[in-house]
């Protein structure tokens, strides 16, 4: 088991350069995704972020360390950022299914699927519904469904959700024209260059579906996966976040022990480590591990 260090310092890491995002047709349904270019030839890592966050926020700081050995894709998941919400209904299933089709239609292979909080929950569906589609897999974040939230929370948690990100959404579009008017009188962001934090957020955050906002907090709080993890057969890396307060890191642990081919690595962070460069490497640490792996059981 590896340990990985976090830099408290790092909470002030400044903003890079997104790639952009680029939609593909499946069927009748639109995916959006950013992919960052690796080496030619080189295996692909397909990231999957977290409710309320987008491809950019969750993954920010992972798609430059991560295209030095990989193609990186990272799609923006039902109802989230770019995302159109083509569902009748958000479920975890359907985001897996989308991800399956982005993976057949991209014509990827030697995938490893990183998922992160609720993309966690999304990849371990991936690997249920779609195990030989992906050849790897990477949960970070996220445990088997650990939390009891009761029925209650089930139906009141959905609702506060989508409409508080009515609000937000609502908020957004009465700031846009202050803030439109200060650029245009010269303001300018604390760099003098690139946005500051909280327009790159409000920007990326500005296309949540509220109804799918509702419909991912509802589909967290009914997830369970520890009946079913045995299933999971492809090389499996569980990426600890030892100061989770959301997922116990005793139950992170807890996963990897039901998940026969899962080996554990640690990282010194909370729930929001993803936002972190430090993080980062760590990330394309556990990836290169599974890619040694994925190649040891090749033919």
């Amino acid at each position: 088991m590896n340990r990985e260090a976090r830099n408290p310092e790092s909470a002030a890491a400044p903003l890079v350069d997104l790639p952009p995002l680029t939609t593909v047709k499946v069927l009748d349904a639109t995916i959006c995704y950013r992919e960052a270019s690796g080496p030619a030839g080189a295996p692909v890592v397909l990231l999957l972020h977290g409710i309320l966050a987008t491809s950019g926020l969750n993954w920010m700081y992972a798609f430059a360390p991560l295209s030095r050995h990989f193609r990186v894709i990272a799609p923006d998941l039902c109802g989230h950022g770019g995302d159109p919400f083509h569902r009748e209904h958000f479920t975890l299933e359907h985001c897996a299914d989308d991800v399956a089709a982005l993976i057949a239609v991209l014509g990827l292979e030697r995938v490893i699927v990183v998922g992160y909080s609720m993309g966690g929950m999304v990849a371990q569906f991936v690997a249920r519904r779609h195990p030989g589609m992906i050849s790897a897999l990477l949960l970070s974040g996220v445990d088997w469904g650990s939390r009891q939230y009761g029925r209650l929370a089930t139906i009141i948690g959905p609702v506060f959700m989508e409409t508080a990100m009515r609000l937000v959404r609502l908020q957004f579009c009465l700031m846009r024209a202050p803030l439109a008017l200060l650029r245009r009188l010269g303001g300018q962001d604390t760099d003098g260059s690139k946005p500051g934090r909280l327009r790159v957020a409000a920007n990326e955050m500005s296309g949540h579906n509220p109804r799918a906002i509702g419909g991912a907090v509802r589909s967290i709080t009914l997830f369970r996966s520890l009946e079913w993890l045995r299933e999971i057969r492809v090389p499996t890396t569980v990426l600890i976040t030892t100061r989770d307060s959301l997922f116990p890191p005793a139950e992170q642990r807890r996963m990897a022990n039901a998940i026969s081919s899962a080996r554990t690595r640690e990282f010194d962070g909370g729930h929001t480590s993803c936002q972190l460069p430090e993080y980062a490497a760590a990330l394309v640490e556990a990836c290169r591990e599974l890619d040694t792996r994925i190649a040891r059981r090749a033919p």
